[in-house]
């Protein structure tokens, strides 16, 4: 079976993020915390931010509607406060595994999917263009913690798409 291009980007996302996850449970337990003059204050408000945005597309790939979803967002801010590294990281793999079942559940991930959003209108796409979103969002993130944790002191985790290739022996196209 061919896995899609959609499945194989959301893995690498995971890769990457468990890169991430693993890179900061090396260093001392206050980089998580510790406050800068960054794109975000702290390293953990960039994982959270990760976390909950991860989780709200979820909720719009099952076609939730944006008034649940602003709730959804909401609660998981509140949730989230302060939430320490253990459990933030565990419910990021909870979603990952919410992810993996959602994108097993559909056979053609390049059906087309309409986003519907009240100040931004209506946006044809399909599903596996909103898991690219979702990755590339990822990637860009990952990429301010590494800057972050480079202001700390502290190496960044190496999270390019071709040392995922080359670890999982994926051809890149």
């Amino acid at each position: 079976m061919t896995v899609s291009i959609a499945k194989k980007d959301y893995n690498y996302h995971i890769w990457a993020s468990n890169r991430v996850w693993d890179r900061i449970q090396e260093l001392p337990e206050e980089v998580y915390t510790q406050e800068m003059k960054s794109v975000f204050p702290t390293v953990v408000s960039v994982l959270t931010h990760l976390y909950i945005t991860d989780a709200m597309y979820l909720k719009v790939l099952n076609k939730v509607n944006f008034q649940e979803i602003v709730s959804f967002v909401e609660q998981l801010k509140v949730e989230t406060t302060a939430i320490s590294a253990a459990e933030l990281r565990s419910r990021s793999d909870e979603l990952a595994s919410d992810y993996f079942h959602f994108l097993e559940s559909y056979e053609d991930l390049n059906a087309k999917f309409v986003l519907s959003h009240p100040h931004f209108g209506q946006l044809d796409s399909t599903l596996a263009e909103v898991i690219k979103h979702v990755v590339n969002h990822g990637t860009y993130h990952r990429g301010n913690i590494s800057a972050m944790l480079h202001q700390l002191g502290f190496s960044g985790a190496s999270t390019d798409y071709i040392f995922y290739a080359y670890e999982v022996g994926q051809t890149v196209r």
